[in-house]
């Protein structure tokens, strides 16, 4: 039985946003040649647009349902159009006009892959805080990203600094630091916007002999974050963090480095305040 099928974004030609209704055997089977046509950028929206495409090819299960006694004529897209109004795509009640009106917002899809981020980072490090022992870094951050879902969600700007200190406690190896840090995320749309104070003491052993290459060696440590009281902002909640990290070189040139690594870390609510995503 022959009946049709729609599909988008298959007419490849640039900035074309016409949508074909062609007679195929198995109108289902133009979803996953959609879905491989769409190259996103980022993960999510590789995501949206397969449960968007998911949504379209349970409607055309339905429409094969309701129609599996009509032939395809050329009186087959009147007989449809009924049979379609008790369908919908994402709670909206459809007719075959309105699916295609439907169809022609997936060009979201489109705007979201042109999103704005705009972001920059500077870290200042001194490896020898006044010919002393102790390290100092400071760091700030600020990014911007403009909504890529098409919800109208505005601009979200997220503001980060703060400093770290350490030193060395007893041996070369073993590190005390502690990180003074403040992050300020704020949403044009609404008034949920995420402050937060946090401080970070943590304890590390580390004799790995690279920093970015290591060949062997053994890293582990164990820390605290306290964020809200008494430093502020309104989140409040207490991480535990454990990390250990080993390598081994398994040949004489080094060149097949075997690592192992675990970590483990716990949230813990503080006060009525719910922990953020």
């Amino acid at each position: 039985m022959l009946v049709f099928g729609l599909y988008y974004f298959l007419n490849k030609r640039k900035n074309s946003k016409k949508i074909d209704i062609v007679k195929v055997e198995d109108p289902l089977e133009s979803i996953p040649r959609a879905i491989k046509y769409l190259k996103p950028k980022e993960p999510f929206l590789r995501k949206e647009q397969e449960e968007f495409f998911f949504h379209l090819s349970m409607n055309f299960r339905q429409i094969i349902e309701h129609t599996s006694e009509i032939k395809a004529t050329d009186q087959t897209f009147k007989e449809l159009k009924p049979s379609l109004k008790h369908n919908s795509f994402f709670n909206t009640n459809s007719s075959i006009d309105d699916i295609l009106t439907f169809l022609e917002r997936a060009e979201f899809i489109k705007f979201a892959e042109k999103d704005v981020t705009q972001q920059f980072d500077i870290t200042l490090i001194e490896p020898r805080l006044f010919d002393s022992l102790v390290s100092a870094s400071v760091f700030t951050s600020r990014r911007r990203v403009s909504d890529s879902t098409g919800l109208n969600l505005g601009m979200t700007t997220e503001n980060t600094y703060g400093f770290s200190l350490g030193t060395p406690v007893y041996y070369r190896d073993l590190r005390l630091s502690s990180r003074f840090s403040a992050l300020d995320r704020i949403y044009d749309s609404d008034q949920t916007n995420v402050i937060k104070r946090s401080v970070s003491p943590s304890l590390t052993y580390n004799t790995v002999n690279h920093p970015v290459f290591p060949t062997g060696g053994l890293k582990t440590s164990i820390g605290l974050t306290q964020t809200g009281e008494p430093f502020g902002g309104n989140v409040r909640l207490r991480e535990y963090r454990f990390l250990y990290q080993q390598f081994w070189s398994l040949n004489l040139d080094s060149t097949l480095i075997l690592m192992a690594k675990a970590q483990w870390g716990m949230l813990q609510q503080q006060g009525g305040t719910r922990i953020p995503a």
